[in-house]
């Protein structure tokens, strides 16, 4: 496990890249709901919990809102499922918008988009230029635009099903993750810290590797 996480660790440069900035996808341009509104949007930016295995005395820093041992896990994707950034290791009890603070400002490696393009943020993140937050207090989840009340009823409310929409791709990458590699949910062998990290790391390029060559893979 260790040898083999390693390797795939070494390869994350060449599997988890930034995205192409003066690319438009054809998801946004060949749909009316979302070009020309975010047709400069280049990717989502989440924060997911992973299962993570500590020592007792480490585990209320580890625990998540949920009450669970976890690591809080922050990744950048494309609209084609693929991971462009990844930061894992962060424990469980820190919020997203705490970890991404800390990747603005001390990881080289985080790619910031150019001016004029931005990333879809949830409204846990803040709200400037080369980011985009959905409005607070309106409903946003997609869930909560289904059955009898898909229609929105104001122009904040129809912005952020549409925000939802399209930031929805990260949720589902980090679902298609999750699915293929259960080790993710739980539960984590006692691995040391660092290792269940390159873990994570691991899982991303192997994720990465299959959605550029595989074939009708089932996951996606």
């Amino acid at each position: 496990m260790k040898r083999v996480s390693r390797a795939l660790n070494l390869l994350a440069p060449e599997l988890i890249c930034p995205p192409n900035f003066n690319h438009n996808h054809p998801r946004i341009l060949n749909n009316t709901h979302f070009f020309p509104y975010f047709k400069d949007c280049v990717g989502a930016i989440d924060g997911t919990l992973i299962a993570a295995s500590v020592p007792m005395s480490m585990q209320n820093a580890y625990r998540s809102r949920h009450g669970d041992i976890s690591q809080n896990v922050m990744a950048v994707c494309d609209f084609d499922l693929m991971f462009t950034y990844v930061m894992a290791g962060w424990r469980g009890s820190a919020n997203d918008a705490r970890v991404f603070m800390d990747c603005l400002n001390n990881d080289q490696n985080f790619s910031w988009p150019p001016n004029g393009k931005y990333y879809l943020v949830d409204s846990t993140y803040p709200n400037f230029p080369r980011l985009l937050a959905s409005y607070r207090q309106d409903r946003y989840h997609i869930n909560s635009f289904r059955g009898n009340n898909q229609q929105a009823h104001s122009p904040k409310e129809l912005f952020n099903q549409r925000h939802s929409q399209l930031h929805n791709v990260i949720e589902r990458a980090f679902g298609v993750l999750k699915n293929r590699f259960p080790i993710l949910k739980g539960p984590m062998p006692p691995y040391s810290l660092d290792r269940q990290r390159d873990l994570v790391i691991a899982c991303c390029v192997i994720h990465n590797f299959i959605r550029k060559f595989g074939i009708d893979d089932q996951f996606f």
